[in-house]
């Protein structure tokens, strides 16, 4: 799953994000990497691993993710489920 948020603030994102690593454990997420935008560091690219896409889908979508976006400083963002075509 490939990520993108715009954030008003990557330290304190970041600090929220990290804190629900267990949550996206349960979900079936697991973190590969986090890259900014180097012409704007406010924007935030995230990939994840998906053990089970419903399940993920389902944690994206849920009132969980939506606090942690809000606590975290989140001002949009958008997720795909991407997949190798091999």
């Amino acid at each position: 799953m490939l990520c993108w948020n715009t954030v008003s603030d990557y330290a304190r994102c970041r600090a929220v994000f990290d804190s629900e690593r267990e949550r996206h454990t349960a979900a079936g997420l697991h973190l590969e990497w986090v890259r900014l935008d180097q012409q704007d560091p406010g924007r935030v690219f995230l990939m994840f691993a998906v053990e089970d896409l419903e399940r993920a889908q389902a944690f994206i979508a849920g009132p969980v993710s939506s606090e942690a976006k809000a606590e975290s400083g989140a001002i949009d963002g958008a997720c795909w489920y991407i997949h190798d075509p091999a």
